[in-house]
């Protein structure tokens, strides 16, 4: 009977000890930062937009790649990238946008690029903010001209800048209900969605984000983040409202499978490219 007690001492203990590193280093788990700054533009196929310094809210300075729309009255996709990688990662992404005569500010987070901050979903969000404050300081573009842009985890960013009306769209490429249940879903011995700090309610918040036309994109084989995940978003925020399932998309790879076509077209229902007349 001592034996037995002394064994399932040691389990609870060992237990604990998994929770509790877990709780420690759950941002290690969930953030990667870059190593180094990124290439420039010039280097990455994209010649035409200006590394920009942006202040966060809390005397930062954001990392940030800015084009200007093509045309007066063009909109400007607001960007936000994965967990993983920089700017320099997303240049093909950029080239997309920018072919098609896009604005496009894409940014970098707060861990990558030598600003010195550290991650979490408050001070993540606020950096979004700053991002569409100086879009209006600077150039006049308000809410009714940008594209909320969220891929992986910078779909939990953009889905809180959308319940705020920071933009009239929302692209989310590769999304979730919520960094908690997926947490769930990868460490299912575990209460991870209880220890979860940062736990990017996007559900919830886009069940509020009424009037913004949304697009979702999901991988059928995406290994990362489920298609449930994304089926359960879409379910839960309100309309307008549109998810795309690409049958052979994993996380990363959707435009490699058809993605740009429904965002081209998702943007020219929204922002009808402008006859010569009216250029």
């Amino acid at each position: 009977m001592k034996a037995m007690m002394w064994i399932l001492g040691v389990i609870v203990i060992a237990y604990g000890a998994v929770l509790a590193g877990l709780y420690v280093g759950q941002r290690g788990l969930m953030y990667h930062p870059a190593a180094g700054a990124p290439q420039p533009p010039s280097v990455v196929g994209v010649p035409e937009m200006t590394v920009l310094r942006i202040p966060s809210h809390d005397g930062l300075t954001l990392r940030a790649w800015w084009a200007p729309p093509a045309g007066t009255g063009r909109p400007v996709l607001l960007y936000f990238h994965g967990n993983a990688g920089d700017l320099d990662d997303r240049a093909g992404r950029a080239r997309f946008f920018l072919d098609r005569g896009y604005g496009l500010l894409l940014m970098s987070y707060r861990y990558n690029g030598g600003s010195g901050g550290s991650p979490g979903e408050s001070a993540l969000i606020a950096d979004g903010h700053a991002a569409a404050d100086w879009l209006a300081a600077e150039h006049g573009i308000g809410a009714d001209r940008i594209v909320l842009y969220g891929e992986s985890l910078g779909s939990g960013i953009a889905s809180a800048l959308a319940a705020e009306g920071r933009g009239r769209t929302l692209i989310v490429e590769g999304g979730f209900d919520s960094a908690a249940n997926v947490a769930q879903g990868h460490y299912p011995y575990v209460p991870a969605k209880w220890l979860i700090k940062d736990r990017f309610d996007s559900a919830g918040r886009l069940a509020k984000a009424h009037g913004v036309a949304k697009l979702f994109v999901h991988g059928a084989r995406d290994r990362i983040i489920p298609l449930a995940r994304a089926r359960a978003l879409h379910e839960a925020a309100a309309g307008p409202k549109r998810l795309e399932i690409q049958a052979e998309g994993g996380h990363s790879d959707l435009y490699d499978h058809g993605m740009g076509a429904l965002v081209a077209a998702f943007l020219e229902a929204h922002y009808p490219t402008p006859s010569p007349d009216d250029r």
